[in-house]
């Protein structure tokens, strides 16, 4: 009984989720829930509200740790590793700017140099 209740509220949350979220999530897994829901259990959550923030069954709360890991983990890994090489592109490109400033400056130096050169010859 408490697996079919978990199940109807793991259904009620897929079908009220993000499209593109919920598009993550294989249809077969939806239909599992679907399919093994209770038809007599009313589903007492509020769409308006953090999940965090309803009372929600234990199994419900495990659902959802499995659907997060199995589904989202690695859209959080993949954020990580293009902050990552966001971050080492910053880099390299403030240090190529800054090896062209220092080719300017003394090339410039040089520059002045000759002429202080010419003039004190």
């Amino acid at each position: 009984m408490e697996f079919e209740n978990a199940c109807s509220e793991m259904y009620y949350i897929l079908e009220h989720m993000n499209p593109s979220d919920r598009n993550r999530i294989p249809e077969s897994t939806i239909q599992f829930f679907k399919d093994n829901r209770s038809m007599f259990y009313k589903v007492n959550l509020d769409v308006t509200k953090d999940l965090s923030k309803q009372e929600l069954k234990d199994e419900t709360k495990a659902f959802i740790q499995i659907i997060n890991e199995k589904y989202f983990s690695n859209l959080l890994k993949e954020n990580k590793v293009n902050q990552s090489e966001k971050v080492e592109e910053r880099v390299e490109v403030k240090q190529t700017t800054a090896l062209a400033i220092i080719k300017k400056e003394n090339k410039i130096l040089r520059w002045l140099k000759n002429i202080f050169r010419k003039i004190i010859d």
